[in-house]
């Protein structure tokens, strides 16, 4: 059974779990900072290897033993390391699923469903307005935009959460455009636990030698979303005396204009359909947000 605080979300059985959220026995469901948190009070801790390495990386401090207590942890297909925990209390089987998606990307497999009775989910992109294309036309058509950017000498920049969809956009680029970007600080970072838990990456840091020697050509780099706009471009472009061409990979780009030259429907959430068959698939009885409101 779940419970809404403005902690968030809690699983409550003989012994009460924090779902992303501070609390003794907790669950972390991926290392996206929105998810996680920096905690000494922790005193049990289940989240996956992948995930406690990512954290690691990113600089979060955690206290506490790996924990388990009989729950089921299965694949939610956002990012590496990404889980949902499923559980049998009392005879309800919960299942929190916060952030997942059910199609494959080039970095994760997509979520498992299993039966449920509650379920709480993300509903970010639960409007009907948000239908992603096929995954496989948009990694197409950035790596048509990149290579006809290269080809013109244009330094490409692109913008990506740093976890995740940076990495998703280094894959992209290496299999749809056999183009090796540059990417810097915590990205590359990111990228190099990616490798470690045997995701491909072939990636050039910008600090190397190889990347400063890049840094004199049309190059193609990934960087935080946050970054990439025309302030960036204009600097570029003053500072290396080359056109220069930004763009942005994310879920909102359907339905937000970006100060960028591209913008790619490329997300890591299920959109309103894969919500839906998600749900559906599951065969919950009750289905909430993670805010507690009542979905279904």
């Amino acid at each position: 059974m779940f419970s809404f605080t403005k902690s968030g979300v809690h699983l409550c059985g003989e012994e009460e779990v924090g779902l992303d959220c501070r609390h003794e026995n907790v669950f972390i469901s991926h290392a996206h900072a929105d998810h996680a948190f920096s905690s000494k009070k922790s005193k049990r801790v289940m989240a996956s290897d992948a995930t406690l390495d990512l954290l690691k990386t990113r600089g979060f401090s955690l206290a506490g033993e790996r924990w388990n207590n009989g729950f089921q942890l299965l694949r939610a297909g956002h990012v590496l390391g990404a889980l949902q925990l499923r559980a049998e209390l009392d005879g309800c089987v919960c299942t929190y699923a916060p952030d997942f998606k059910l199609s494959d990307s080039l970095t994760v497999k997509g979520a498992e469903m299993r039966s449920c009775d509650d379920l709480v989910v993300d509903g970010t992109f639960a409007s009907p307005e948000f239908v992603f294309p096929p995954r496989e036309t948009v990694y197409d058509q950035i790596g048509k935009w990149a290579k006809a950017n290269e080809a013109a000498g244009v330094i490409t920049v692109f913008g990506g959460y740093a976890l995740g969809k940076a990495q998703e956009l280094v894959a992209c680029l290496n299999e749809y455009a056999a183009i090796t970007p540059l990417v810097s600080g915590e990205t590359a970072e990111l990228c190099r636990a990616y490798l470690r838990h045997g995701i491909p990456l072939d990636f050039l840091a910008a600090e190397s030698d190889e990347g400063r020697a890049a840094l004199k050509g049309a190059f193609t780099a990934v960087l935080p979303m946050n970054r990439v706009g025309r302030p960036l471009a204009s600097r570029l472009k003053q500072f290396y005396g080359r056109k220069v061409r930004t763009a942005v990979a994310t879920g909102w780009a359907l339905c937000r204009p970006f100060a960028t030259d591209g913008q790619f429907a490329l997300s890591d959430h299920a959109d309103s359909l894969e919500l839906k068959k998600f749900v559906e698939g599951t065969g919950a009885k009750r289905v909430y947000s993670e805010k507690g409101a009542r979905l279904a």
